[in-house]
């Protein structure tokens, strides 16, 4: 791939990512996606701050991958969306004051500001933005971990260490009650 524009890499890249999503809609934590955000909608409705942190970061990856995939209005509504929950998860960890985030800025960049999220697990996962307002945020004190496309892994690896038990408890009961009637 090296004889590639960064253009074209940036397009492989993102493609990869969109395969990816996809993929993560029906395997995510062994039942997909969709079932993994009802269950920890679930489980922020009983107050569980670290589930809503979860579910925000994981929206906000399908909505990140989601840009990357469509083209004029869609594009920019994801982008907007995208905006609105790094504010979001911002403020979750704000709120949180246990696990590490901040920004880097890179000037020079379309998207000058890379958001970081240690998750509960301790992996970092982060995201390009626009940041037009700092004042809340810290800078980030840590280095990039060099783990490209690996968001979707590094959530569902929190989830499973987390929640793993219930989500398998929850999920295999309810495939032996489908199968039982």
């Amino acid at each position: 791939m090296n004889n590639y524009s960064s253009r074209e890499q940036a397009l492989y890249k993102n493609w990869c990512l969109v395969d990816e999503q996809i993929d993560m809609r029906e395997s995510f934590c062994g039942v997909g996606t969709r079932k993994i955000k009802v269950f920890l909608n679930q489980k922020v409705k009983r107050g569980d701050k670290v589930a809503e942190l979860l579910r925000v970061a994981l929206e906000l990856n399908d909505v990140n991958v989601s840009a990357k995939r469509y083209w004029g209005d869609y594009k920019r509504d994801y982008y907007s969306k995208k905006e609105d929950l790094i504010r979001e998860l911002n403020h979750l960890y704000r709120e949180n004051g246990e696990l590490d985030y901040g920004y880097h800025y890179e000037p020079g960049r379309l998207t000058t500001h890379i958001m970081y999220y240690e998750l509960p697990n301790g992996q970092q996962i982060s995201f390009h933005c626009k940041l037009w307002d700092t004042t809340k945020i810290p800078l980030y004190g840590k280095e990039w971990d060099r783990l490209e496309n690996s968001t979707y892994q590094k959530l569902e690896c929190a989830i499973m260490e987390i929640y793993g038990n219930e989500i398998n408890t929850k999920y295999n009961n309810l495939t032996k009650k489908h199968y039982e009637n």
